[in-house]
């Protein structure tokens, strides 16, 4: 692997010094608070909608920071699939949707409580 197939590199404009130290810093930080932001969303929404409105977030964030901070081509093409990204994220995160995913969610894991009470008795010790 060469020395420009780190993570970070990706993420930093070719910058040497204090200046790619801040942008490996920055990509660091943000990392790590986006994987404990995901980690709090799925205990609250199933994994199937907490993953993709993650990766999706990170998408459009990617190409408008592109767009807007290293000047890249805004395409009409470009920016419509950027939209329709969008409004897929917005449809997993519809609560219409949410309440019918969780309720599914529920009844299998009242069948899974069954069949592991069924299996293991009611304290739930082999």
């Amino acid at each position: 692997m060469s020395k420009e197939g780190d993570a970070g590199y990706c993420c930093s404009p070719r910058l040497t010094g204090w200046e790619a130290t801040a942008w490996y810093a920055g990509f660091v930080i943000v990392s790590a608070l986006s994987m404990f932001l995901l980690a709090k969303a799925s205990k609250s929404i199933p994994i199937g909608t907490a993953y993709p409105v993650w990766t999706g977030i990170g998408a459009v964030g990617t190409v408008l920071i592109g767009i807007l901070v290293f000047k890249e081509p805004a395409s009409f093409w470009r920016l419509l699939f950027i939209t329709t990204l969008i409004a897929s994220v917005v449809g997993l995160k519809n609560p219409l949707l949410r309440r019918r995913s969780l309720s599914r969610r529920n009844d299998s894991l009242d069948y899974y409580d069954k069949v592991f009470i069924d299996r293991n008795g009611p304290s739930g010790s082999a």
